[in-house]
C-alpha cells in the first residue's frame, strides 16, 4: 500500500502479490520492498482519485469476500503496464468472521 497527502486529502493504491524485502545501506541502513507488486501499488496511487482507495480487478475479488464493496472505475492507462481494469473502494457491507485455527479454509469465503 502507498499513501500520500495532497491538499490533505490521501490517495492510496493497494495491490497483492510477491514481493522482495531487505535492508540496503552501510552507513544509514534501512528497510525497503521491491518488485511489480509494488510498482503497481504506486501506479494505483498515483493514477487515482484524491480521497479514494483503487485497487486491480484481483485486488476487488480477495478483499469482497471479506465483505468489502466496490465501484467500477473501468481502464485506466498505467505507464508501463497499459490498459487495466480498476474499482475504487467504497467500503464494508457485512462483518466477517474469520477463521480462528490454522486448519480452516479461508476459501469459503
Amino acid at each position: 500500500m502507498r499513501l500520500i497527502r495532497s491538499s490533505n486529502v490521501s490517495c492510496v493504491g493497494i495491490n497483492c502479490g510477491p514481493i522482495l524485502a531487505g535492508v540496503i545501506g552501510a552507513g544509514k541502513p534501512h528497510y525497503d520492498i521491491w518488485g511489480n507488486t509494488v510498482n503497481v501499488a504506486s501506479r494505483m496511487e498515483s493514477t487515482g482519485k484524491a480521497g479514494h482507495i483503487q485497487v486491480l480487478e484481483d485486488v476487488m475479488l480477495i478483499l469482497r469476500k471479506f465483505g468489502y464493496t466496490f465501484e467500477k472505475r473501468g481502464n485506466v492507462t498505467v505507464k508501463g503496464k497499459g490498459n487495466m481494469l480498476t474499482y475504487y473502494l467504497v467500503g464494508k457491507e457485512r462483518m466477517v468472521t474469520l477463521p480462528n485455527t490454522p486448519e480452516q479454509n479461508l476459501d469459503q469465503f
